[in-house]
């Protein structure tokens, strides 16, 4: 480190210096690289030819370390004992006032000091420059806290990536910036609004066209609009049988025993084909037609009613026939099942 013998504080007139003194004028730190006994001031001249301007502030002997170095002119590698440089940049070298260029003129490893050109003999008048330990310890903790500063921004630019992709990736599941880990899953817009999503998304369930299926896995299944559809047809149509998916059932009815079908009559609570069975509105209409028809004919038959006409053969064909036409033998009462007659 620097001694008191090589900091010599304010510089001052009429003083001896010698090779490696460091001195202070007007907040700037010069290091001495010529003996000499100083003039009345420190001008310019003698600036230039005795001292090298350091910093531009005091240099404290805890900051700094000085190796002063005697060359023989032949010895090339010098050991240093106040400096630890980690490369050749990490201090200044002088030999006899001249500043040495890294790498052509010196090289530096680990604390050995090898010249391409032994310096000529002197005492002390080669000078290594550089900062003490403790300072070069600070610039280790200093680099590696930066070093691990900018693993946490690289990490939180990963995730920001990450989580972006959670958010709004389509067509694709969402693979990890950092671990690269590919979660199998989609985004929340996929799973949204999306198209790949195998269970189907939201907007899918929602909205998908009538008749295509969301999903065919183990069965068909199909959207609120599918099924709104359906529904709003077998209410309104009246242009032929319903053709969507859904298909009715017959009301199962109360049995008092083991039945016997009539032929044709389908057994009760089994599914029909949707194409057999007309909408409401259809039906609606069809009854209108059957009213409109039968009013015409009702009113005939009354105004022949009222005479005492006999009634032509035609209107004796259209008269309803009498319940006693549908009379059944009492041995075998009838009841009504899904819409027929059918003996117990």
């Amino acid at each position: 480190m620097i001694g008191s013998d090589g900091v010599k504080g304010a510089w001052a007139a009429s003083i001896a210096y010698g090779i490696g003194d460091l001195v202070e004028s007007s907040q700037a730190t010069y290091l001495c690289h010529t003996a000499h006994t100083s003039g009345s001031s420190l001008t310019a001249a003698e600036i230039g030819s005795y001292w090298i301007l350091l910093a531009n502030a005091a240099i404290l002997a805890t900051a700094s370390a000085v190796d002063k170095l005697n060359g023989d002119g032949s010895l090339t590698a010098f050991t240093l004992s106040e400096n630890n440089p980690s490369g050749d940049t990490d201090v200044l070298v002088f030999v006899n006032g001249s500043l040495q260029t890294p790498t052509s003129d010196y090289t530096i490893s680990g604390t050995t000091l090898t010249f391409s050109t032994a310096p000529s003999s002197g005492t002390n008048n080669v000078i290594a420059w550089g900062t003490s330990t403790v300072v070069e310890a600070a610039k280790t903790v200093a680099q590696s806290a930066r070093d691990t500063a900018l693993a946490h921004r690289d990490d939180a630019s990963q995730h920001k990536t990450t989580a972006e992709r959670w958010a709004k990736l389509e067509d694709a599941t969402v693979v990890d910036v950092d671990t690269s880990v590919d979660s199998g899953e989609y985004s929340a817009k996929e799973y949204a609004v999306g198209d790949t999503v195998t269970i189907g998304s939201a907007k899918e369930w929602a909205s998908k066209a009538y008749n295509s299926a969301v999903v065919t896995s183990p069965s068909n299944e199909y959207s609120a609009k599918h099924y709104a559809q359906n529904i709003q047809e077998w209410a309104t149509k009246d242009d032929g049988a319903v053709s969507g998916a859904i298909t009715p059932l017959r009301p199962t009815p109360v049995s008092k025993g083991p039945t016997r079908p009539r032929r044709g009559v389908q057994r009760s609570g089994q599914l029909h084909s949707s194409a057999a069975f007309p909408s409401a509105t259809s039906i609606s209409s069809q009854t209108q037609t059957l009213q409109e028809v039968a009013e015409p004919i009702n009113a005939l038959v009354g105004s022949r009613n009222s005479t005492s006409q006999p009634p032509s053969q035609a209107e004796v064909a259209l008269q309803p026939l009498p319940a006693s036409s549908f009379a059944i033998p009492a041995k075998r009462p009838l009841r009504a099942v899904s819409g027929c007659l059918e003996g117990e």
